[in-house]
């Protein structure tokens, strides 16, 4: 009861910023943050709806603190935008920006236009089927609806969006010179190959682009508004886009991709090359000593990967390579006398945030040192270097950054920059030089002089980052004329020299008149070296800056939790429970199921009604609570099945990859029943995931413990090898009986296959796995083979899911085929690409479901 009214207090304890067609809720420390994102909201508002179609509701805007993550998302189901608070820092995978407010308030809310864009029969449809039927959402394919919202970021500024900054640019024409731009419905799944979930960002950016400058943004438009007022489609046939194009999208589709190709000779893959790798980043060196960072892909079943990072030792002279830390790294690796520093991010849990997750991420600086490796600092760290020891890094400030010195004991203030973003930060004996991002104007080359002031040594509307120094040079990336290529400045001379051979350079460091930088290939990214000769004289035309204009009034006032319970009570979705009787051959349809949410899902729930039954009618409340905590209600008519069930994660480590210990305790007090449960997920270096769950449940006859361990082990890239084993133990307190039963299950093959069914309508994937399987029961034991058959088709967007599965056992006491139907509703999928609903977390965080 205490989370529920801690989460009433968040909500309550919120201000909310108020103009014409928005309402942003934030904390007061996040003021500034949320008077940009209503200012941006509003001035491009209009520009936005005409190009979609759409005319939306108000949405609910939510600025988050989720500590040093970047990120937003669009909830079109309840309506809500999300803005994560923390400025990114420049990485070419990330984008180029003058304004992150800017450009994830453009983004978002393109998304919010486009799919909450409904007409005709929809509008009196959504309010009996429910808020997730969106037909942009549902019907547009996931590569066009983040094409548009790409497109519009990128429409704002010649420098802004991903479009204008050279990745993209870089990659399509890479992509299309080697003929592999893949058809579209394989793109709208997120394969795991590189550049792993940016694929349909590119595609879908590339050819909305193209749409856009065939068909003109009328036409476009009217695409999007004819998809809005259609309840259904029919398969195989494309009718928005034979409506207003006279031709189906996929016929357009593959016109682009024949004109990128016709347009671009041949490119011929890289053999020379000192590593290759996922990721390839943060390129430091000293001496003959080259250290970067690899960001390797991890699979640790067929749905579920995570990315893994490794800080590498080059020996320059032998090119022998050394593995010195594996973690998340987050921020470049600094040398300095016997010691080696590098930046890795961790979660920390019970931030007063209105998150997810619950969690806030922080930025920890680490030490190497003989082999030993010790927590320096932690904090929302942008940048650091280390000379003597002596560590200056850089915190974010709610209105720009603070440097900071520590020496091993003493932690000072060196000075605050008020409204900038420090990107990074050098220090070059007494000289500290600086790249930091003006708002709305770009970033540029800072000196700090010895008046602890700002000196601007550079003036460009565009991004600078990487910044390294060679033989009193200034080096660094910048993407400008839309290209990312490695620039030499001479402090001294103002004098510029450039290397743009290849389609994109990165993180350059140089050495012994060699120039060390990162560049891309269709599969990673590769590490290269070129002479320092190779760079030429270069001009850059120093343009107009757009300077920011004074902040507009806006009604601020505390927000309330009615809108947010109003919202809850209009379902996401109600659709039908199905049984399947294989014996009697019938499909029986048991009842319906609602489920509903409010915004960024503090409260949910689900309702079951069975016609056939009251009793086996129920209701599922969940509280999200913070950290991260779930409180279940189940209701029914049948008063033994009323029941209340509450998790918690205990501990939580890592980042791209998730360790946490849970509890989950559930009691029926009706059926004086209780069961309390705990789940341990552990890593066992390199790539072996392991989950471990202890139950101990009781009644008025009976008690049991019990005992599952699941392992999985990934052995190639096509080839999964997975073992689970579960125990259980019971015994009758009326006859003090034991009964013990186990079963190991060991996959002997798993073979995967995906294919294009039918162009831009729906993808497949197919698992055929052979298991073998051991199960015993008291005296009894049983040894079998199970042969079984999965086909997933993924229809339209994506987002709409039919799982099929068939399969046979033999020697197993159980019937000889299985046979199951899932349907899942596109609202599982229409939280962010990062973040899922917390009921889908909940499941990835390996919490048990028992209820």
């Amino acid at each position: 009861m205490l989370r529920i009214f801690t989460i009433y207090f968040l909500i309550t304890n919120l201000q909310a910023m108020e103009s014409e067609n928005f309402k942003v809720y934030y904390y007061p420390e996040d003021s500034i943050s949320a008077r940009w994102t209503i200012r941006f909201l509003e001035s491009y508002k209009k520009k936005i709806d005409s190009t979609t179609g759409g005319n939306p509701r108000r949405p609910y805007v939510f600025i988050e603190d989720i500590g040093t993550l970047s990120n937003g998302y669009s909830d079109p189901v309840s309506g809500t935008i999300a803005i994560y608070n923390y400025v990114p820092t420049t990485d070419f995978h990330n984008d180029a920006m003058k304004s992150w407010f800017r450009t994830v308030s453009v983004h978002e809310y393109t998304h919010h236009s486009i799919m909450t864009n409904v007409k005709g029969p929809v509008r009196y449809l959504r309010p009996i089927i429910g808020k997730f039927f969106l037909p942009n959402a549902l019907y547009l394919a996931s590569h066009m609806q983040e094409g548009i919202a790409v497109l519009m970021e990128s429409s704002i500024d010649r420098y802004e969006g991903r479009l204008n900054e050279g990745f993209f640019d870089a990659y399509i024409r890479l992509l299309s010179s080697r003929n592999m731009i893949r058809p579209s419905p394989y793109i709208n799944h997120c394969p795991p190959e590189y550049p792993h979930g940016a694929l349909k960002y590119i595609i879908g950016s590339e050819f909305t682009e193209y749409m856009f400058d065939n068909y003109g943004v009328h036409m476009v438009s009217k695409y999007y508004s004819t998809i809005a007022a259609m309840p259904v489609t029919i398969p195989l046939i494309d009718i928005p886009g034979i409506l207003v194009f006279r031709k189906p999208v996929s016929f357009i589709y593959r016109n682009w991709k024949n004109d990128l190709k016709d347009a671009l000779s041949p490119t011929p893959a890289k053999s020379n090359y000192l590593d290759k790798g996922f990721k390839i980043k943060y390129l430091e060196i000293k001496g003959d000593r080259l250290y970067y960072v690899k960001e390797e892909l991890k699979r640790l079943s067929w749905e579920y990967t995570y990315a893994e990072s490794e800080l590498y030792e080059m020996d320059l002279k032998t090119l022998k390579k050394s593995i010195l830390y594996t973690g998340h790294i987050s921020l470049p690796p600094k040398k300095d006398v016997n010691s080696l520093y590098v930046g890795i991010t961790e979660p920390e849990i019970g931030k007063e945030n209105i998150s997810f997750l619950g969690i806030q991420y922080l930025n920890t600086i680490m030490r190497i040192r003989d082999g030993k490796v010790d927590k320096v600092v932690s904090g929302r760290i942008r940048a650091f270097d280390v000379q003597n020891d002596t560590i200056l890094y850089v915190t974010d400030e709610p209105t720009g950054c603070a440097i900071h010195l520590f020496n091993g004991k003493n932690d000072s203030t060196l000075m605050y920059i008020d409204s900038s973003k420090v990107q990074e930060i050098m220090v070059d004996g007494e000289t500290i030089f600086l790249t930091c991002l003006e708002p709305l104007r770009g970033t540029n080359i800072y000196r700090i002089n010895n008046e602890m002031e700002l000196e601007k040594l550079t003036d460009f509307p565009f991004t600078i980052a990487s910044l390294s120094r060679y033989e009193g040079k200034l080096i660094f990336s910048a993407n400008y004329m839309n290209k990312w290529a490695i620039y030499e400045f001479d402090p001294t001379s103002s004098r510029f020299r450039i290397f743009d051979s290849e389609p994109l350079a990165f993180y350059p460091v140089a050495y012994d008149s060699i120039l060390y930088y990162v560049t891309i290939e269709v599969d990673g990214e590769l590490l290269q070296q070129t002479h320092m000769n190779n760079l030429r004289d270069a001009s850059i035309t120093s343009e107009l800056c757009t300077t920011s204009e004074a902040y507009e009034q806006y009604t601020v006032r505390r927000s309330t939790s009615y809108d947010f319970i109003k919202e809850m009570l209009w379902h996401d979705a109600i659709y039908p429970s199905v049984s399947v009787d294989l014996d009697a051959k019938k499909i029986n349809l048991t009842g319906i199921q609602i489920i509903g949410h409010t915004p960024l899902n503090l409260v949910e729930y689900f309702v079951f009604l069975n016609h056939d039954e009251l009793r086996k009618s129920e209701l599922s409340l969940y509280y999200n609570g913070i950290p991260v905590t779930t409180v279940a209600f189940n209701i029914s008519p049948h008063l033994v099945q009323n029941g209340i069930g509450i998790g918690h994660i205990l501990q939580i480590a890592g980042h791209s990859y998730l360790r946490q210990t849970n509890i989950y305790f559930e009691t029926y007090p009706f059926k004086r029943s209780i069961s309390v449960s705990t789940t341990l997920r552990t890593h066992i270096y390199p790539s072996i995931d392991q989950y471990h769950n202890i139950a101990i449940a009781s009644d008025s006859s009976s008690h049991s413990l019990s005992f599952d361990h699941i392992t999985y082990i990934p052995m190639r890239k096509k080839f999964l090898l997975t073992g689970s084993m579960g125990i259980k133990y019971s015994i009758e307190s009326s006859t003090l009986e034991g009964d013990l039963g186990a079963r190991c299950t060991v996959p002997l093959f798993k073979v995967y296959c995906g294919n294009d069914a039918i162009i831009h309508f729906f993808y497949e994937r197919n698992f055929l796995t052979l298991e073998w399987i051991s199960d015993f029961q008291h005296a009894t034991r049983e040894h079998g083979i199970i042969l079984t058959l999965d086909h997933l088709c993924s229809f339209l967007s994506g987002d709409f899911k039919f799982a099929l599965r068939t399969g046979v056992m033999s020697s197993i006491p159980f019937e000889a085929v299985k046979l199951y139907l899932s349907v899942e509703p596109a609202s599982i999928e229409f939280s962010n690409k990062l973040i899922k609903r917390r009921w889908r977390l909940r499941e990835f965080l390996g919490m048990p479901n028992l209820i």
